[in-house]
């Protein structure tokens, strides 16, 4: 860890005709068990900040050469007071762990989707959330579930899919979803003035173009998040973050 430090909030709002009050959803991303004080405090204590309606985490939230120790305990503490919604990243598919880090999620109370769907009712609005595994799982894999979230998808609802990959946005385009929310690409590690998605991230190479951000795909909304980690890698201009979704009405 480099540091202890609070992640600064990001806020982004999404229209949508599909829901008639503001639905308040925070995105978590690449966390990598890091350490945030005791208890996870200077991470939990901005959550709360925030009061959301639910809590929707983009994979990653362990890491493949620790312990998860405090991933649990973060979990924890978020599910007992949110709806909360994961899916895999690339470092849960590598610790080998991956299904008894599932079942401990569950057991805790967070709903991990693998290919699967959940309407989720806030406020009086009904939210449609669908799930991928991270697609190391293997392209024929991953597709079945994408397929699988494309065919469950409810029209009436506004629909957020949660996948851990933002650059795969050609099957993003086509999912039917209005809102996709990813992380990975932790930001581009190094953001410099005039450098606006940052110099390297994964599956992208030198200045990505989804390294953190909103995004309009044509028929919905890519939001990728720049992560939580603190580790060796360095974020140089780029803190961890929080982000904020507001889901409002509108024509969006």
């Amino acid at each position: 860890m480099t540091g202890k430090r609070k992640p600064v909030i990001r806020e982004y709002t999404v229209e949508s005709s599909r829901v008639t009050d503001t639905v308040r959803l925070i995105l978590l991303a690449d966390y990598h068990d890091s350490d945030y004080g005791a208890e996870q405090e200077l991470l939990v204590d901005r959550v709360a900040e925030l009061s959301p309606d639910a809590v929707l985490m983009a994979g990653d939230m362990a890491d493949c050469l620790r312990s998860h120790e405090r991933v649990q305990q973060l979990t924890e503490w978020l599910a007992s007071r949110y709806p909360c919604y994961a899916v895999s990243g690339n470092h849960e598919l590598r610790t080998g762990e991956w299904d008894r880090l599932r079942d401990a999620f569950r057991s805790r109370g967070v709903t991990v989707l693998q290919g699967q769907t959940d309407e989720l009712t806030v406020r009086g609005q009904r939210l449609w959330i669908g799930g991928l595994d991270d697609c190391r799982v293997g392209e024929k894999e991953w597709n079945r579930q994408l397929a699988s979230c494309r065919k469950k998808r409810r029209s009436d609802c506004f629909s957020v899919l949660l996948s851990h990959r933002p650059h795969l946005v050609v099957e993003y385009r086509s999912s039917g979803y209005e809102l996709i929310c990813c992380g990975h690409a932790h930001g581009g590690q190094i953001r410099l003035p005039g450098l606006i998605n940052g110099l390297y991230a994964p599956d992208q190479g030198l200045f990505p173009r989804y390294a953190g951000g909103v995004y309009s795909l044509e028929r919905c909304t890519l939001v990728v998040s720049r992560g939580l980690a603190l580790n060796a890698l360095p974020r140089f201009g780029n803190p961890p973050e929080l982000v904020l979704l507001r889901i409002t009405p509108g024509n969006g």
